[in-house]
C-alpha cells in the first residue's frame, strides 16, 4: 500500500527555494530612494543607508543582462559583413 501525502501550505512554502533575483534588487534601490526622497531616513542615517544602496544599485548593473543592440545597428553590421566577405 502507497502513502499518500498532503501537502498544506507550510509544507508547500518549507518546499519551495527561497531566493532574490535581480528585480528584487532593483526594486530596493528604488525603494529606498523613494523612501530618501519622502524624508523616511535620519540625517546620522544617510551615510549607512546610502552606502547600502550605492552597493545594490552597482551588483545590479554589474550583473544586468546585456542589452541588445537596435534592429538599425545589427543590419547595418550584417551588411557590412556580407559586404567584405562579397569583397564588394
Amino acid at each position: 500500500m502507497t502513502e499518500q501525502t498532503q501537502q498544506t501550505p507550510e509544507t508547500v512554502a518549507q518546499t519551495e527555494a527561497v531566493g532574490v533575483t535581480m528585480q528584487d534588487l532593483a526594486l530596493a534601490v528604488r525603494i529606498i530612494d523613494l523612501a530618501a526622497e519622502r524624508g523616511a531616513f535620519k540625517g546620522v542615517d544617510m551615510t549607512a543607508v546610502g552606502s547600502c544602496r550605492d552597493r545594490l544599485a552597482a551588483f545590479v548593473t554589474a550583473n544586468a543582462p546585456p542589452v541588445p543592440a537596435p534592429a538599425a545597428e545589427v543590419d547595418a553590421v550584417a551588411d557590412a559583413e556580407v559586404a567584405a566577405v562579397a569583397g564588394v
